[in-house]
């Protein structure tokens, strides 16, 4: 149950995008996107808040502040970067942090929607 799951279990916790999809419709989970804002443009799942681990690494989280009791799925492009990330939004008082295992490319490879923004 990922409910009863929480960053003090295990650093940090990766999910595949099936859990994903069940947190974002059971439990309005945020997705943070850390790739940069080129590569979110291109392609990123919908709704989902591009923020980068520096901004992230120098508390300029604005952004997902007020998500802190939130579940909250960390992406990158292949779930390497996310995890240093996802321990220190821990850190940030974050409770409930996921990792996207493997990130995009595995939600890419999965044939899931993706959101191109043109701006």
């Amino acid at each position: 149950n990922l409910n009863t799951l929480s960053l003090h279990d295990a650093l940090p916790i990766l999910i595949t995008h099936n859990e994903v999809i069940r947190l974002i419709n059971a439990d309005e989970a945020i997705v943070v996107d850390l790739r940069s804002i080129e590569e979110f443009q291109r392609g990123h799942i919908i709704d989902s808040i591009n923020l980068l681990p520096s901004e992230i690494k120098n508390q300029n989280i604005g952004k997902i502040e007020q998500h802190k009791e939130k579940a909250i799925v960390l992406v990158d492009i292949n779930g390497v970067s996310a995890p240093a990330s996802a321990t220190l939004l821990a850190k940030q008082g974050f409770n409930r942090v996921f990792v996207l295992k493997e990130g995009i490319s595995a939600w890419a490879a999965a044939n899931l929607p993706l959101v191109k923004k043109h701006k």
